[in-house]
């Protein structure tokens, strides 16, 4: 190791670098080259966001499958949803909790009317069930499924759906 020029009396060196150091350094720019072609030229590989949206879409379709299996066995579970019981019964679960946005015979208020065929997210009963399951948050109508049975909210919708049949 020869000196070179000093410079404020300090010696500067020509020293060989490690070899560990320069494989390191080779990596890294073989990395970086694969890292920009293979995500920003190429788009090879899927970004952060686009692994969120197909895992959100994955989830979103699990819980659909199982609400729709469990929709389905509470169907099946007791006698008609439509029998005079079950309609008094959502009777008095939609005064308590559902006239206040919805007038107390469902003439519509603050929430949509239930006395006409117009309905915003349908109006066949199981379309009704999951309405009042999981909510309407950006317009204001809360989920019940925390609040309310599964047999409550089958209740209180063939009440709303009678409210149909009525008008």
């Amino acid at each position: 190791m020869k000196p070179l020029k000093p410079y404020d009396d300090i010696v500067e060196l020509d020293n060989v670098l490690p070899p560990w150091w320069l494989g390191l350094f080779y990596i890294s720019i073989i990395f970086s080259l694969i890292y920009l072609l293979g995500y920003h030229l190429f788009h090879a590989f899927d970004s952060q966001e686009a692994e969120f949206k197909a895992e959100q879409i994955a989830l979103e379709q699990s819980m659909q499958r199982v609400s729709a299996k469990a929709l389905a066995k509470e169907n099946t579970q007791g006698g008609s949803e439509t029998s005079t019981a079950n309609l008094e019964k959502g009777k008095l679960i939609f005064s308590k909790n559902c006239a206040s946005c919805h007038g107390p015979n469902g003439e519509g208020g603050i929430g949509p009317s239930f006395n006409d065929k117009v309905w915003i997210h349908g109006g066949d009963l199981a379309s009704i069930q999951n309405i009042v399951r999981v909510g309407v948050p950006e317009k204001g109508m809360i989920p019940w499924q925390n609040a309310l049975r599964p047999q409550e909210i089958l209740e209180v919708s063939a009440f709303v759906k009678s409210l149909e049949k009525e008008n």
